[in-house]
């Protein structure tokens, strides 16, 4: 199914919605289909609307978010030594 196609049922989100925004770019990102990006843009604009200031959620490709958990992951070894220290 394709995204417009997707959009044209009736119980979608539009496609100009922060959802909707969310989902096309899960689905050329990541080629996640319309279904999955759903559910996931969905758990993604919770998790940013939690925050103190709120901003739409980056999407990143697999390579982008595995090269980032790396360098997070990198980052907290760092702090964690410091406080042993």
């Amino acid at each position: 199914m394709t995204l417009h196609e997707y959009f044209a049922l009736p119980d979608t989100p539009m496609p100009g919605s922060p959802v909707g925004h969310v989902i096309a770019q899960l689905v050329e990102k990541r080629g996640l289909t319309p279904e999955a990006a759903y559910v996931e843009a969905k758990q993604m604009l919770v998790e940013a609307a939690g925050r103190k200031r709120y901003r739409a959620p980056r999407v990143l490709t697999i390579e982008q978010q595995a090269a980032a958990d790396t360098q997070r992951d990198a980052w907290l070894a760092r702090v964690r030594l410091a406080q042993v220290a």
